[in-house]
C-alpha cells in the first residue's frame, strides 16, 4: 500500500531510498521483512545511495549515518 501511495517519490533519487530504508526499519521492528523491501534496502545500503545527502552535514553526522545503516544491514541479514 505504501509503495503504491509513494510511487512518485520512489522514482526520486533522494526520496526513494529513504522510503525503502524507513519501510525496512519498520518491518525489522515488527519482526517480518518482506523480501522486495529487504532487497531494495540492502541495495541502497550496499551502494551508498543515500550517503551523499549526509556528506554536507559533516564527518560526525556521516559517520553516525553509516553506523545506523550498518545496524540496519545486520538486522536485515538475519
Amino acid at each position: 500500500m505504501i509503495l503504491g501511495e509513494y510511487a512518485e517519490e520512489l522514482e526520486d533519487v533522494d526520496d526513494g531510498p529513504v522510503v525503502y530504508l524507513a519501510l525496512a526499519a519498520l518491518q525489522v521492528e515488527r519482526g517480518r521483512v518482506q523480501d522486495p523491501i529487504r532487497r531494495e534496502a540492502l541495495r541502497v545500503i550496499d551502494e551508498g545511495t543515500n550517503l551523499p545527502r549526509w556528506e554536507d552535514a559533516g564527518e560526525e553526522a556521516l559517520t553516525a549515518r553509516k553506523r545506523v545503516l550498518d545496524d540496519l544491514r545486520t538486522a536485515l541479514a538475519r
